[in-house]
């Protein structure tokens, strides 16, 4: 199914000027969304692959947890930038997490962080490094949230 018809199943502000591949795909299909207005929002559409992840629902369930939890911590920590460190999910219509289209492929919506770098290898230990310390912080955040 066409991005541009898909994308019109979650709540969103704004009219589609661009949809585009965004990054390498080896599990998901990920485009770049850029709206015409409001001041030229943008999205990551992602048609989740349920092949290797077969329980969507469990999944975006459990992204929603985490995402929520670290928003909180952040929040109580007084950060300010934090639409850059913790993924929104955008929500359907119907107020789901994901879109199952008439084809039963499964998409999500989450914010897109711009001016950012993404590597599929660190390219040197310095980077590596951050990646680590950046990692520990995640596993720090989620210490108090209950595993069930």
């Amino acid at each position: 199914m066409d991005p541009q018809q898909i994308i019109g199943n979650f709540q969103l502000e704004g009219t589609v000027r661009s949809i585009e591949p965004h990054g390498n795909g080896y599990i998901n299909d990920t485009f770049h969304i850029r709206m015409s207005a409001p001041e030229g929002q943008e999205y990551l559409l992602q048609k989740i692959n349920h092949y290797v992840f077969r329980d969507v629902e469990g999944l975006m369930n459990n992204i929603d947890l985490v995402t929520r939890h670290i928003r909180s911590k952040l929040e109580q920590r007084g950060v300010k930038d934090i639409e850059r460190r913790v993924l929104q999910i955008y929500k359907t219509g119907t107020g789901q997490l994901y879109f199952k289209d008439g084809d039963g492929q499964y998409w999500r919506v989450f914010n897109f962080v711009k001016d950012h770098v993404a590597y599929d290898r660190a390219p040197d230990n310095e980077v590596a490094y951050e990646g680590a310390r950046m990692f520990g912080q995640f596993l720090y955040d989620l210490a108090d949230l209950e595993p069930a």
